[in-house]
């Protein structure tokens, strides 16, 4: 009753799932695309390297910035000449007396001069330059002369970056493309197996009705009738696993794809006769495998590092100018406008920048060994995944040809049990025989698409696929 109940339930979820968006896999692969969230995030990531590369060339142009402040300071600048006042006084005051008595000036006119420059002596000597509250409003303007080559490395750097991303990028869409593939024909596969899984259900509830009516008329024992159910048990327990299987493999679709839909019910796993040679993969993975392309460029960008840190070690020169909008309280002494150079050069800072250079060799020398690695351990990949690809058409051709065998033995039990010569035992272990000759089948042809996937995927051209699919040879079996 268990497994009826199971069986009712699969089904439902089966049924369910036929009212989502069915697809085939040009569709699939088109929504992956369009939602697939790890794609969308390597997407962003590309642009933000796009406008970090932007940012970079706008350190070759001039920067104008607006500045605007306010100070109330302690005292107003000023220049006290009240001391000099003493001295012109005393002068004054001698040279009148020498005047007047030397008969070169008269009492009159020293009395003139006196009450006509008594006004400016007694006036207040201090002369404010600066009041103690100011406000001012400017422009500063500045553009790099020369740099030591900072902002060409940081260029190239932020260009280096770029391609990284637009490989991890690439990398990204491929490695997605690879478990598309997977949990795609995953679910074609799941529900080949639960064909054969239903078929032998069927085949075996037509089996009990035999037995039970053999043993009616006396040609069995009911052990034989027992043997049956039990077998007709575990039969449909491994079909509602089945199906529970496809519900979950086509959940798990959907997420790749990023929206909920269904496989089309007339695709069919397949096989791909034309593989070409080893080196054939191995000579475009060298050349055009994104995370190879991306690991060449980290060892340019380190070695564009080691240029940046070099340049530390020059001078830098700038052009500057500096012009006042508004002031408040400014003084008509200070100059409105200015233009000038400036020279930044470090004369010594503890050994930082020559050590910064030391390190920046290592990181670039430790790169390039990891690029060397990389490199090997790709053809080495390679190697593997199309092992696999040729491992497993051969184990599907060879299993394609044991069908036929356990199709023979399936029909030569029957007859045998029809004629009271063969055991029940025996006609259920001859169908389940065929039926896991069926699921190895598929499930070498499943190996194959997956093991073709990742070998296009390490040679980076995993959207070759479609090439080898539409190709390729359907796999067709007895249901």
């Amino acid at each position: 009753m268990r497994e009826v109940l199971l069986l009712f339930v699969s089904s439902l979820l089966v049924c369910a799932s036929h009212a989502q968006q069915s697809v085939d896999f040009d569709d699939a692969l088109s929504l992956m695309v369009e939602h697939n969230a790890s794609i969308e995030s390597a997407g962003f990531m590309v642009d933000a390297a796009e406008y970090e590369w932007r940012a970079a060339k706008g350190l070759r142009s001039p920067t104008l910035d607006l500045n605007a402040g306010y100070m109330f300071m302690q005292r107003d600048v000023a220049i006290d000449l009240g001391g000099a006042k003493g001295v012109a006084t005393k002068a004054l005051d001698e040279i009148i007396g020498k005047g007047i008595g030397s008969g070169v000036i008269t009492p009159d006119i020293a009395m003139l001069l006196t009450d006509g420059i008594s006004p400016l002596l007694a006036a207040d000597w201090r002369y404010t330059l600066q009041n103690r509250s100011v406000g001012v409003v400017g422009l500063q303007l500045s553009m790099p002369i020369y740099a030591g080559g900072r902002i060409n490395a940081a260029i190239k750097a932020a260009d280096r970056r770029r391609e990284i991303e637009f490989g991890r990028f690439e990398a990204t869409i491929n490695r997605q493309y690879t478990t598309l593939v997977e949990r795609f024909y995953g679910v074609v596969l799941l529900r080949r197996v639960v064909d054969v899984r239903h078929e032998v259900v069927v085949a075996t509830e037509h089996h009990l009705a035999d037995a039970i009516a053999m043993e009616e008329a006396g040609v069995i024992a009911h052990s034989d009738v027992l043997l049956v159910e039990y077998r007709l048990a575990e039969a449909r327990q491994k079909l509602v696993a089945a199906r529970e299987e496809l519900v979950v493999a086509e959940r798990a679709l959907s997420v790749v794809i990023g929206e909920d839909c269904r496989v089309d019910d007339d695709i069919e796993l397949f096989v791909s006769n034309d593989i070409k040679p080893l080196d054939y993969y191995l000579k475009i993975a060298i050349d055009i495998n994104p995370i190879l392309a991306c690991a060449e460029a980290e060892h340019e960008l380190a070695n564009i590092g080691v240029k940046a840190a070099r340049s530390e070690l020059f001078p830098e020169v700038v052009a500057m100018g500096a012009a006042s909008l508004y002031g408040y309280e400014l003084s008509d002494l200070l100059p409105r406008w200015a233009v000038g150079i400036g020279l930044n050069f470090s004369i010594f800072d503890g050994v930082r920048k020559e050590r910064k250079l030391k390190a920046a060799q290592m990181v670039e020398q430790g790169v390039g060994a990891l690029v060397k690695n990389g490199r090997d351990e790709l053809c080495l990949l390679i190697e593997k995944e199309y092992s696999s690809v040729s491992v497993s058409l051969a184990k599907y051709n060879s299993l394609n040809i044991a069908i036929g065998l356990a199709k023979t033995m399936l029909n030569n039990a029957q007859d045998g049990f029809e004629a009271g010569v063969v055991s029940s035992s025996e006609l259920i272990d001859a169908r389940l025989n065929l039926a896991a000759a069926h699921i190895d089948v598929i499930n070498a042809a499943y190996d194959h698409c997956c093991s073709l996937a990742r070998l296009l995927e390490a040679a980076g051209v995993s959207a070759d696929f479609i090439v080898y699919q539409k190709s390729g040879v359907l796999v067709n079996i007895d249901k």
